[in-house]
């Protein structure tokens, strides 16, 4: 169990909820909520952006698809690099790869599932 004290009010959470107590006037008033309830709450008082699982999704399925792109870029500049007669190929597979690494920068340090298929 966690508890958080501002004056007049006491946030504790035990089995999952959270529970908001505040005193007033030789009285105590509590609140049991729900981490749902909470953030259902941040997010109409604009505290908190509104979650959206398919935008989830779709970021992810979007960085899997740009991890094994930076995969096979690096793969192509390194075959390009043991064919000495390829040398503009081989500038454009760097810079692919240059471009590749600016934009996967960001992205947490996952693996692919299953590398080598294209999600």
């Amino acid at each position: 169990m966690t508890a958080v004290h501002i004056p007049a009010l006491k946030v504790e959470q035990q089995d999952g909820l959270v529970f908001v107590s505040q005193r007033r006037e030789g009285q105590t008033a509590t609140a049991a909520l729900h981490p749902t309830h909470i953030r259902f709450l941040a997010e109409q008082c604009g505290l908190a952006p509104a979650s959206d699982p398919s935008a989830a999704k779709q970021i992810a399925t979007l960085a899997l698809r740009l991890r094994v792109l930076h995969r096979r870029i690096d793969e192509l500049g390194h075959d390009l690099t043991n064919c000495p007669d390829l040398d503009h190929a081989l500038e454009q597979a760097l810079a692919l790869a240059e471009i590749a690494d600016a934009y996967i920068a960001d992205l947490p340090d996952d693996k692919p599932a299953n590398p080598g298929q294209a999600p």
